[in-house]
């Protein structure tokens, strides 16, 4: 695709106003991308009022990335509640990060049951991620055996990189060294040393 291309050369040469036209432009013939660039540029310049509502537009012609980038806008101005109702529709439409991020939300706002559960809905919709950060928050707990079920989920959906990198990021441990080290056996549990 061109425009990416064409707007960060206006960008590079010093002409704002010129990459926002060919936003602009190509905004009006229903390209979400286009909508979404021309959001963070007004909000680069301070226009958070205008980069808002055209986040909006983005997200009402199908960018569902918009909807996630306007609740961090809202998250940063205070605004958790709107922030935490934009992610919900961006989980709901499908985005694939946005249950990770309403899950970091409710932490923050000291429901970890609400988070834990809105993980485990998200690992239910197949979104192995989610089941990820569900394990890296068990394994913080100490409950390592919780921890390798979600990763048994993780594997049995096909994920194994998730996996290795998540032990891999909690290296130290018997358990996950052996599983970067000899990998998981049928039954999903860790292979002995061959």
């Amino acid at each position: 695709m061109a425009l990416p291309r064409l707007v960060e050369m206006r960008l590079e040469a010093g002409d704002r106003a010129g990459a926002e036209e060919l936003l602009r432009q190509a905004a009006d013939t229903g390209t979400p991308y286009a909508l979404t660039h021309l959001a963070r540029l007004r909000g680069q310049i301070g226009g958070r009022a205008e980069a808002e509502a055209v986040y909006l537009r983005a997200a009402d012609s199908g960018d569902v990335h918009a909807l996630v980038l306007l609740a961090g806008t809202r998250e940063q101005t205070g605004d958790r509640a709107e922030a935490e109702l934009l992610l919900r529709r961006a989980a709901d439409a499908g985005h694939p990060g946005a249950p990770s991020l309403l899950a970091e939300m409710r932490v923050q706002a000291g429901d970890r049951a609400g988070a834990e559960e809105l993980l485990l809905q998200a690992g239910d919709k197949g979104y192995y991620q989610a089941l990820i950060q569900l394990a890296e928050m068990r394994e913080q707990d100490g409950d390592r055996i919780a921890a390798m079920e979600l990763l048994r989920r993780v594997a049995d959906s096909g994920n194994a990189y998730g996996v290795i990198d998540f032990a891999e990021r909690n290296s130290g441990h018997e358990t996950w060294d052996r599983l970067v080290r000899f990998g998981l056996e049928p039954d999903g549990s860790v292979s002995a040393p061959w």
